[in-house]
């Protein structure tokens, strides 16, 4: 492989509440010199306190803990709050060097709205030493 990205989530629901438990890793093998995609993180459900791409390296992993709310389950245009709590990082080097890397603690809100040509969604992000991030989604990423 050259490039090997995993992702595992389950969301665990509780009548209007949500909650999700994730984690992923990436890892981009370097020996035949020239990396064209790094592994990254960042972005509103992966390290929110950053921008998309932002933490880039030969790897990256994150473990996220979300919960979710929805306040009235029919209606006209369905709206919902949550937070989540992300902890992870991107480095170079051998995937075993995580250990001592700077990885990342961070806290988001966000609220969003399903509409008919998708989710509507405002995500806040922070993280240690003033890092935050604002992002705004309208419709799917495909």
């Amino acid at each position: 492989f050259d490039h090997l990205r995993l992702r595992a989530s389950h969301t665990f629901l509780a009548g209007r509440q949500r909650i999700q438990v994730a984690l992923g890793a990436e890892s981009v093998d370097t020996r035949g010199g020239i990396v064209l995609e790094p592994a990254q993180l960042g972005g509103a459900f992966e390290m929110a306190a950053f921008a998309d791409g932002e933490l880039s390296g030969d790897n990256a992993a994150f473990t996220r803990l979300a919960t979710w709310w929805q306040p009235k389950e029919k209606a006209l245009l369905p709206a919902y709050f949550g937070a989540a709590l992300e902890y992870g990082g991107a480095w170079v080097g051998n995937p075993s060097d995580m250990v001592g890397t700077d990885l990342w603690p961070t806290a988001s809100l966000f609220a969003g709205v399903s509409t008919p040509i998708g989710p509507v969604m405002l995500t806040g992000g922070v993280s240690e030493h003033g890092r935050s991030a604002v992002h705004f989604q309208l419709g799917h990423s495909f």
